[in-house]
């Protein structure tokens, strides 16, 4: 079986929590400008969207219907390849590892998980806030001499320092995904009784108490109450 990671990079004037998923990829201004990616263990490579043609070996990996496809919250990545660069991919081949990562009682995001495993600096994602390019630096809309001021965007052509690091954050983010993946998926208990585990007792004995104090409740009492109010 045959894996591809991928981590997308996106810029628009609108914000992704804001507005949700849907209305963020719907939008006009939602354009995607970085894919890092990497077929099972081989080097990560990054495609720059906004200058190069998909690369051939990603063309390839993407149409086999062999590959299971790899990501960190997945679903933002399906869509983006659907409505952005209008490329429908068959959701049984996706695969993520949010999912992965709640299914054994780890947080959501990628660097709290980072944290509770105790991964390596060279395993966990990279310290940058993809904000600085992703959002606009002035959402425009002001009347000018010479019309309406449109949106405004720090790049490459700007800022070609954070760039470059807006880059290697891309990749590591596919590194990082890369190593949960292998690190969870692979053995039915990976980590119970090494880096996290503790949290993870901690975490599921919590949840079991509430359980059972939620199954213990006298409901009929509850319902009681509530018909009297």
């Amino acid at each position: 079986m045959s894996f591809l990671f991928l981590d997308f990079e996106t810029v628009s004037e609108v914000d992704l929590e804001e507005v949700g998923l849907d209305n963020y990829s719907r939008h006009p201004s939602t354009k995607a400008v970085l894919l890092g990616w990497a077929i099972n263990d081989r080097k990560i490579q990054l495609w720059r969207i906004y200058r190069d043609p998909m690369p051939a070996e990603l063309s390839v990996a993407l149409a086999n219907p062999e590959f299971i496809i790899v990501a960190h919250n997945a679903q933002f990545e399906r869509v983006i390849f659907d409505r952005i660069l209008g490329i429908k991919l068959d959701f049984p081949r996706w695969r993520d590892t949010m999912v992965l990562s709640y299914s054994w009682s780890l947080p959501g995001k990628l660097e709290k998980i980072c944290d509770v495993l105790k991964m390596s600096a060279a395993d966990r994602k990279a310290d940058f806030d993809p904000m600085f390019f992703s959002a606009p630096v002035s959402k425009g809309g002001r009347e000018t001499l010479f019309g309406i001021e449109p949106p405004m965007f720090r790049d490459w052509t700007t800022h070609p320092k954070e760039w470059a690091e807006f880059e290697a954050y891309c990749m590591q983010d596919v590194h990082a995904e890369r190593h949960l993946w292998n690190r969870l998926n692979n053995s039915p208990c990976p980590i119970l009784n090494g880096a996290g585990g503790s949290w993870i007792r901690k975490s599921t004995s919590a949840a079991c108490h509430l359980i059972a104090k939620w199954w213990s409740m006298d409901w009929r009492w509850v319902f009681g109450q509530i018909r009297n109010w």
